[in-house]
């Protein structure tokens, strides 16, 4: 995210990702790492979109989530054929019926992969266990934020920091 909470600017734009200098390599904060780490996805439409259109666009080769179930928080009727993606699902309901849904499956750790309005959600059902940030050194100023929504306070606890070039990455566990 942006230094102003932003996961992307105006019209979903990712340009200011350009601005991060590194990767965070022989650290768990390497992007393919981080995907390595969780067994499935929960995903919000917005987010999905952006997802196939960088496909379409030819950013991403395929589905770059491997056969992990992933939820598609949508109230589409169908979802699109994916190039990769073999196990979508289509879900509409609450993050509890979600939370309930993924409780069904053999999966351990669930990345809930956004966006904003989706994370406050399950914020706001306490459902997020732990926050894995990554803070790239420009500020955006419009766009999709961390968590775009009401919700109660929620406290996290500080786990690990990590700096690379130019930016961060911030691994915060919610107390139980």
């Amino acid at each position: 995210m942006s230094l102003d909470g932003r996961l992307a600017g105006e019209d979903d734009d990712l340009a200011f990702l350009a601005t991060i200098d590194g990767g965070f390599e022989d650290t768990p904060y390497q992007m393919h790492r981080v995907i390595e780490g969780f067994d499935s996805i929960v995903v919000g439409a917005r987010t999905f979109r952006v997802i196939l259109r960088h496909i379409e666009e030819g950013k991403f080769a395929a589905w770059p989530y491997g056969d992990r179930p992933v939820w598609v928080l949508s109230h589409m009727k169908t979802l699109p054929d994916v190039p990769g993606a073999s196990n979508l699902r289509l879900m509409a309901g609450t993050a509890d019926q979600v939370m309930a849904a993924v409780a069904e499956e053999p999966v351990s750790r669930t990345w809930l992969l956004g966006g904003g309005e989706v994370a406050a959600q399950f914020l706001a059902a306490d459902h997020v266990d732990e926050l894995i940030l990554g803070l790239a050194p420009s500020l955006v100023g419009r766009g999709p934020s961390l968590a775009d929504g009401v919700f109660p306070l929620r406290r996290f606890t500080l786990e690990d920091v990590r700096r690379d070039k130019s930016s961060l990455a911030l691994r915060y566990v919610r107390p139980r």
